[in-house]
């Protein structure tokens, strides 16, 4: 056997596998899933050793030296993943290096429908996320961001590429991620069959999002909304000003 192959535990020489075997197997045995929940912060950068200290000083296990070493044997320390978590007391360690890794904290749904103007997802994100107003509306028009994204220069903001649906977001999210994550969720969802048809009618994407926002500003009623859509688009392919209220 090669030198550095074993490990010494209480005075026998085992090798360093069957040592993994012994640990993998005593971490099977700990912890149950009857404890009482607790939240645990996992701070952006986090080291290992700093989340096995909230690990254990939250009660979530009760050996952090014997845990580091299982979540070392597991490569946690190089997939560990910031967040804040719901986890329960003795929890199994499985189970807790499962969720650190795969960064599945605590989320929250967030909504947003069809519709709403930018400064009305600011209001949502203060009421549903406690994102101040302003820090979301700053976010949305920050132009480094604008530019990480993909997004034209010619878009002030994101206004129309923040995509309306139903999200699972951690706790605490800030306004640039979420921003970024409204806008990502844009792009996911861009059709290449869309793309196909602006560029037959002589379109950007960014001219029909901006077109977009403008009919959403002056159309309340959704039967009226296709109707005004053919009359602005008309009004483009003659040369004429749209005369809508957000451009006049």
């Amino acid at each position: 056997m090669r030198n550095g192959d074993t490990s010494f535990v209480h005075g026998f020489r085992i090798p360093h596998s069957a040592f993994g075997i012994l640990l993998v197997g005593a971490a099977t045995a700990c912890g149950s899933s009857d404890g009482p929940r607790v939240t645990v912060t996992v701070p952006p950068g986090a080291s290992l050793e700093t989340a096995v200290d909230s690990l254990a000083a939250n009660r979530v296990i009760d050996h952090p030296g014997v845990f580091r070493l299982y979540a070392r044997l597991r490569g946690l320390a190089g997939s560990l993943k910031s967040g804040v978590y719901l986890l329960r007391q003795d929890e199994a360690w499985s189970d807790v290096v499962g969720a650190l890794a795969r960064g599945r904290g605590v989320e929250q749904r967030f909504t947003v429908r069809e519709g709403l103007r930018l400064a009305e997802i600011a209001d949502l994100a203060h009421r549903g996320l406690h994102i101040p107003r302003d820090s979301f509306l700053d976010a949305a028009q920050d132009s480094a961001l604008l530019a990480q994204l993909g997004l034209p220069d010619a878009a002030a903001s994101a206004e129309g590429y923040l995509f309306p649906t139903t999200y699972l977001l951690p706790l605490r999210i800030g306004a640039h991620e979420l921003v970024r994550v409204m806008t990502h969720q844009f792009i996911q969802q861009w059709s290449p069959e869309w793309q196909a048809r602006l560029d037959s009618l002589h379109f950007s994407r960014h001219q029909l999002v901006t077109l977009a926002s403008i009919i959403e500003s002056e159309v309340r009623y959704d039967p009226d909304r296709p109707f005004i859509s053919a009359v602005y688009q008309n009004r483009l392919k003659r040369g004429m000003r749209l005369e809508a209220d957000p451009t006049v």
